[in-house]
């Protein structure tokens, strides 16, 4: 099987804002967070039960030029994980940032 890409629809935090009381804002947007060349795909998740789950750490270690192992831990009842090989990835946004008290966005905010 060829490789292909890998794409995630995330709600990216673009920044971290401290606030005068010490509570946080954010400015989130909806973003594609596109991997390339995957291949050795491999998930320990139900979609269906996890609604797509929070990304808690994404770890990259190289294997052989250009190709890097990705390791993503998700955060759902059973701690749930995907890896995959791939060469790199691209991040991009499709629409400005929405300042919230949140670090997700809500189905109208990302429409």
């Amino acid at each position: 099987m060829d490789p292909a890409d890998l794409i995630f629809d995330i709600d990216f935090i673009c920044a971290w804002i401290c606030n005068e009381n010490r509570t946080y804002s954010f400015k989130v947007c909806p973003a594609d967070l596109v991997f390339h060349n995957v291949s050795d795909f491999k998930k320990s998740v139900d979609w269906d039960d996890s609604n797509g789950g929070i990304i808690m750490d994404i770890e990259k270690d190289k294997i052989k030029n250009p190709y890097y192992k990705w390791s993503i831990d998700l955060l759902t009842p059973d701690n749930s994980f995907i890896s995959f090989i791939a060469t790199g990835f691209t991040l991009t946004t499709r629409k400005e940032p929405v300042l919230t008290d949140r670090q997700s966005l809500t189905c109208d905010e990302r429409k």
